[in-house]
């Protein structure tokens, strides 16, 4: 688990977030690449695909530290080649956040919502998903 998170490495904070998400993709045969300040970026090696993640977990501002999320995920698309991913945990506030964003935003800048349940389980929303 990542250590240094101000609320701790338990579900739903951000060092459970992320931790569930390295996880998620290690097991799949990524590999973790650096990429500048990402929460986590990682490649897999026999397909070439992608990922730049940003985790969020929950605080006391969760709208401000998604909005946050989503300014550090545009702040770093610099090509179409590139898989782009907000983590967040599982809970209301959050689902509550990424059902504000239109649909139309998600699929032009090909935005992935990884949910994260309090077991670690991760499901992938893709840009072209029906949010529910």
């Amino acid at each position: 688990m990542p250590t240094g998170f101000q609320l701790g490495s338990t579900f739903p904070h951000e060092g459970f977030v992320q931790a569930a998400v390295e996880q998620f993709f290690l097991r799949q045969g990524f590999i973790a690449i650096p990429r500048g300040h990402a929460d986590f970026a990682c490649r897999h090696p026999d397909t070439n695909e992608e990922w730049l993640i940003e985790a969020k977990g929950k605080t006391k501002e969760v709208g401000l530290d998604f909005r946050t999320g989503l300014g550090q995920l545009v702040q770093r698309m610099h090509g179409s080649e590139l898989k782009y991913g907000l983590a967040f945990p599982n809970i209301p506030t959050f689902l509550n956040q990424y059902k504000l964003v239109s649909p139309w935003v998600r699929s032009q800048i090909q935005l992935h919502w990884l949910v994260v349940g309090e077991q670690g389980h991760i499901t992938i929303i893709a840009p072209s998903d029906a949010i529910k």
